[in-house]
């Protein structure tokens, strides 16, 4: 299939696949090609060198070849911390250092090896950090170097999921990314952050007992509405039995954009 000048790569590096969607120029979403590519995970090493690896032999396809790329990290290689607010963090170059340091107090020395970034914030609110693995992102950075696709974003599933529907949130309430053995929560008040976390879920575990789990820390976030958004093929019906209302959300993808590469195009419709 030829090239179409001002496409978009859309790609979602996922643990076990990799999404890939190419969507046309304009305002609907309208796609030229979309697929999931599925590889052999090596245990041995890091669970994103699987897809990397996978990224790198599709790019070489001239399909491709003029579009602009960006990449959705699954939350399974991103972390992410709150961190508050101080009077004296002024500039930019200290707010990092202050994420960097509550990463720190969380995860150890490890985080010397990551990545961290800062969402931009109002004065006075707690703001969410992300941190992924540098080596990640350098690899990432490698494999478009020498290609023909022009890498232009990667953002991490949550982040990208909380923009596409931010406009249906009230100004509180928690927000849940589901996939696979992954839970990433926030929660929110007042339009201001009050927490996130990412849990590991036991496959063979319910759904209802890693979210009310990770919600028993905070009886106010319990009893507001929580909003789910579940990565394709995993089911949150038996989320129940909440103080407030349990909503799921899903993408608008048009009836003909097939399932299964939501990570790619979250952010994107």
């Amino acid at each position: 299939m030829l090239p179409l000048p001002g496409n978009e790569l859309r790609i979602g590096l996922c643990p076990d696949r990799l999404e890939i969607a190419v969507r046309r120029p304009g305002r609907t979403l309208r796609l030229q090609s979309a697929r999931i590519v599925l590889f052999e995970r090596d245990n041995a090493a890091p669970n994103w060198r699987a897809p990397v690896k996978s990224l790198h032999d599709a790019l070489n396809e001239d399909e491709w070849r003029s579009a602009r790329a960006t990449v959705v990290l699954s939350d399974h290689f991103v972390r992410y911390v709150l961190v508050p607010w101080h009077d004296d963090v002024i500039t930019d170059e200290e707010r990092l250092a202050l994420a960097q340091h509550t990463f720190r107090s969380v995860y150890g020395e490890t985080v010397s090896d990551w990545t961290v970034r800062l969402d931009t914030t109002e004065y006075g609110a707690s703001a969410v950090a992300s941190a992924i693995d540098s080596a990640l992102l350098d690899e990432l950075r490698a494999v478009f170097k020498d290609k023909r696709p022009r890498l232009v974003s990667i953002q991490p599933h949550f982040v990208a999921a909380f923009n596409q529907f931010r406009a249906a949130f009230g100004d509180s309430g928690n927000f849940i990314v589901v996939e696979p053995e992954r839970l990433c929560l926030g929660s929110f008040r007042g339009d201001r952050w009050q927490g996130v976390n990412a849990y590991r879920c036991n496959p063979d575990a319910a759904l209802d007992v890693a979210l009310a789990q990770a919600l028993a820390a905070d009886p106010e976030a319990a009893a507001s509405d929580t909003f789910i958004y579940a990565r394709a093929g995993v089911s949150t019906a038996a989320i129940t039995g909440f103080g407030g209302a349990i909503k799921p959300l899903e993408l608008p993808l048009p009836q003909d954009v097939q399932s299964g590469v939501e990570v790619a195009l979250c952010g994107a419709v």
